[in-house]
């Protein structure tokens, strides 16, 4: 998980977000509940403008387990306060509430919600004040109790996910034993290039690398 910057609200939401909400609290009491809503009125987020613009302000990533959408399943746009709780109904088309999100991260978190250490906001928190990687066995790790909340509902140490950092961990061994190993200057500073190159905000897992190259670089 890495902090990112929100960037402007979409003008679609700008524009209907007080509109959409109006019809949005109107099927709830027509249908006495979240889940008989119309489908077409609650879902009204789910436009190209919005997913265009989460899919830059993630770099392509999913907010919680920072791979890259398409490789976890398929987008989703996350309401980081469960939209189907009551008490963020109003938030359903809250630019400040929404985040991209792969599938299977998306199904994990579903509705969990706890309100005295809720999970952390990547747009708003630093991530690694709540979460660290111990870059030996690829696990996160918690280092708050919201840290623990925001590894354990999405699931962010799920086999697959684990085995990807261990895969990535691997490649990062190789180079640092080269950085310490090479012979010259210019080779020195070739592969620490190479390290720091792997922080980048596009790449997956980049705050796992960005873990690895503070403890041992």
């Amino acid at each position: 998980m890495r902090k990112v910057r929100r960037i402007n609200e979409p003008a679609i939401l700008q524009n209907n977000k007080a509109t959409w909400t109006a019809h949005f609290y109107e099927e709830v009491k027509t249908n006495h509940g979240y889940r008989g809503m119309n489908k077409t009125v609650r879902d009204k987020y789910n436009h190209a403008q919005v997913k265009t613009a989460l899919k830059k302000m993630y770099s392509g990533k999913c907010c919680y387990c920072e791979n890259k959408i398409g490789e976890e399943g398929y987008e989703n746009i996350e309401h980081l306060k469960p939209k189907s709780l009551p008490q963020f109904h109003c938030l359903t088309f809250d630019w400040s509430n929404l985040h991209w999100c792969c599938e299977k991260c998306n199904k994990r978190k579903g509705a969990k919600w706890n309100t005295h250490y809720p999970i952390v906001d990547p747009t708003k928190d630093n991530p690694l004040h709540h979460i660290d990687i111990n870059v030996i066995t690829g696990e996160l790790e918690a280092k708050t109790r919201r840290g623990r909340r925001t590894i354990n509902d999405p699931d962010l140490n799920r086999i697959e996910l684990v085995e990807a950092r261990k895969a990535i961990i691997y490649k990062l061994n190789e180079i640092h034993l080269m950085v310490l190993s090479t012979p010259t200057l210019k080779d020195d500073q070739h592969f620490k290039n190479l390290l720091h190159s792997f922080i980048q905000e596009n790449i997956e897992f980049s705050s796992l690398m960005q873990s690895y190259i503070t403890k041992w670089n």
